[in-house]
Formats: structure tokens, sequence, C-alpha cells
């Protein structure tokens, strides 16, 4: 209802007229809240927005934990080009000490982070939006550009509509993964090793479009759930021919198995986690991942060296028997100090191509807190 009552305040205001409203965070985030912010930022000056935590119900003792109030002023008849703002608020001092000292967000920086949602990050400091906006410099992975390398994204069956083809035991058929099944660089997740159902091939044809049959090959798959509170966001890997999946994953296709695993790389970074994390609470939907910025490139020493460090992490089976003669790679790395090492390795070389300096990824790694230091010790320590 909030996005109701926002739009009929504006329609009641006379021009130069101002509206103060509590509402949820939704409006600055919400796909479903882009025409309201159109009109926020189009055909009203935005005063003032501060966004509230509502952690062990301390501001509304009746709403959810999880929901963020927030506090919204402007002005009708003006137009938007930046506005101040604060997140992640609990208390009427830390309301005061953002008045005094707020971040001025600008409306071209928006349309850039979120170029189909306009959705408004929750940047936290002038160091966010500084590595924010050097991230931005490179394209996001739904922009369609000729001569380089571009993906398409699909759904997976969906897990009460299509439940009816799922079949359990020990049956022939093709395994489906669900999200709790992959983690980074793995499509068999320890705690969830195993695949709990099967669907028939014939299924399979018949309710994907041929053009959308994606098994056959090897494919990204990232998880839909994914929490900004989580030790890691953005969890995806590379599955191989044989597999398909529910709607708690993702389907990224892209045909050139080097690229696939350059992208994978890229999206486990913690660089691309940062981003995202100021993005979501709950939910990696796919608008979010679209406006990931990505660069597209396809050759090189940067881009070989993590083509190949993305493969030794990825292909522990026999599985990916063609991902390894395609990248080259005899040995994977099963032991853990190693993989530990070569992750580390890869998140320097990731930072280095998005021009992330030390100092940057320090702050960076301070973001998550529940990782273990020794893996953020060894990441910094790779810069040297």
């Amino acid at each position: 209802l909030y996005k109701i009552f926002t739009e009929r305040a504006h329609q009641l205001l006379k021009k130069n007229g101002m509206a103060g409203f509590v509402i949820p965070s939704g409006v600055y985030t919400d796909l479903g809240a882009k025409g309201i912010r159109t009109m926020l930022f189009e055909h009203s000056k935005i005063k003032a927005l501060y966004s509230f935590e509502n952690k062990g119900h301390a501001i509304f003792p009746d709403v959810h934990a999880s929901y963020k109030p927030i506090l919204l002023v402007f002005e009708k008849g003006r137009k938007t080009t930046s506005f101040p703002c604060a997140f992640f608020l609990h208390s009427a001092d830390d309301l005061e000490k953002a008045i005094k000292n707020p971040t001025i967000i600008d409306i071209d920086f928006i349309k850039k982070s979120s170029p189909t949602s306009w959705s408004v990050l929750e940047i936290k400091s002038a160091k966010d939006y500084e590595i924010v906006r050097t991230l931005l410099k490179h394209p996001t992975l739904g922009e369609k550009i000729n001569g380089a390398w571009n993906i398409e994204l699909q759904s997976g069956f969906h897990m009460t509509n299509d439940s009816n083809l799922f079949q359990t035991g020990k049956l022939v058929g093709i395994p489906l993964l669900e999200g709790k099944n992959i983690h980074q660089f793995t499509h068999k997740f320890t705690e969830s090793p195993t695949p709990r159902y099967k669907i028939f091939e014939k299924d399979i044809g018949a309710n994907l479009k041929v053009d959308k049959i994606y098994h056959k090959g090897y494919w990204m798959a990232y998880r839909l759930i994914g929490r900004s509170t989580d030790s890691r966001t953005l969890i995806s890997t590379i599955v191989p021919p044989g597999y398909v999946c529910g709607n708690s994953l993702a389907i990224v296709r892209l045909d050139n198995l080097k690229e696939l695993c350059f992208l994978t790389g890229i999206i486990n970074s913690f660089v691309i986690d940062f981003f995202i994390r100021h993005k979501v609470s709950a939910n990696v939907n796919m608008f979010y991942f679209l406006e990931t910025p990505v660069p597209r490139i396809s050759s090189g020493k940067e881009f070989d060296s993590i083509v190949r460090k993305v493969a030794q992490l990825i292909c522990m089976t026999n599985e990916f028997s063609e991902l390894k003669k395609e990248t080259g790679v005899d040995h994977p790395l099963a032991n853990e100090a190693d993989r530990n090492l070569a992750r580390a390795q890869l998140d320097v070389m990731v930072a280095k191509i998005y021009g992330i300096n030390k100092s940057d990824m320090e702050f960076i790694l301070q973001q998550f807190p529940i990782v273990d230091q020794k893996q953020k010790d060894l990441i910094l320590n790779q810069f040297s």
C-alpha cells in the first residue's frame, strides 16, 4: 500500500508543497516501485531519505525485524538531481549524525548502477560510493555488446508447479539440482551433495523449448536466495552436462567454456559480492544479476589466469573432462589449503581487473564479518 499512498500524497500536493512519510524501504529498492521512483525523481525534489533497521523490533515492535522503515521527504514540482541519504540507522542519535553529515547520491549514479529498476544502492560511506563508481566503469551483464560475449538467462523447473515431473528413488533420469546442492566452485556441496529428485529425459524435452535445452552442455548456476547478512551473497558454479535445476537456481548460458569460467570467477569474487550486497536483502533476482558490471574480455594474460584458476577449483570429477581439455587443466586442486590459496589469488586477479587496490580490498573485506579472517589475510597478502 505504500506505493498507493505515496502517489496519492504527490497528487494532493500543490506545487512546491512538501510531504513527509514513514514507509517501507521497498520504495527505493523494489522493482515494482520503479514507477514511484520515476515520480519522485522526475516530478519531485527528494529532500531526505533516511533508512533504519528494525532489528530487535527496536523502532516498531509489531513490525517484522527484517523490514526497514525509512523517512522520506519530497517536494512537488521540481526535479531531483541528487539527495541526502543514510542507511542502516538504529536510533534518533544516528539520524541526527546522518543529517549533519549525509551521503549525497546523484540520480545519474542511480541510473548507472540500476539501469533496469532505478533502485537505490544502500551506500554506507563515501568509500562505498567511490568503489561502486569504480566498478560501474564496466558494462552490466544485461547490456548487449556487439563483438563481445553476451549471456542468456533462464529459470529452472518450478518446485511446486512442476512437482508432478519429479521422480524419487534410484530411477533412471536427469538429476535436478537445487540451491542447497551448490556452493562456490562446486555442484556437489558437502552439506547436500546428492540431488533428491530426477526428471525423465522425455519430460525435459516436453517442458523446455529446443533453444532452452541446457542440460546437454555446460552452464553456470547461481543461487537466487542470497542474503546480504550471510557469509557470501553471490554463490555460483559451473555445472557439467547431465543436470537440470529447480527455480532456486538461475541458469546462465554462454557457449564458450573459457568465457564461462571467466564469468564464474568474476561472480564468485569478493569485489562483485560487495557490489551486489548494496542491492539485495534476501534474493539475487535476475534483474539484479543483469545489473552487475562485468568486463567483457575474452583473451589476454589476466583472462587466461582467471580461467585456469576457476577450472582448477571446479574440475573435481570426471564429468568435467571436456572443460579440463579446453582449459588445459590436468590436476585440479583437491587439498583445502591449495584451494584457499587459489581462491585468494583469484580474488586479487579480479580486483586488479576492476582497478581495486589493496586498501580498497581491505575495506571490501571488512563488509564480510562472518568470513574467516585467515582467508581475508591470505587475500591481502597476495597483493604483494
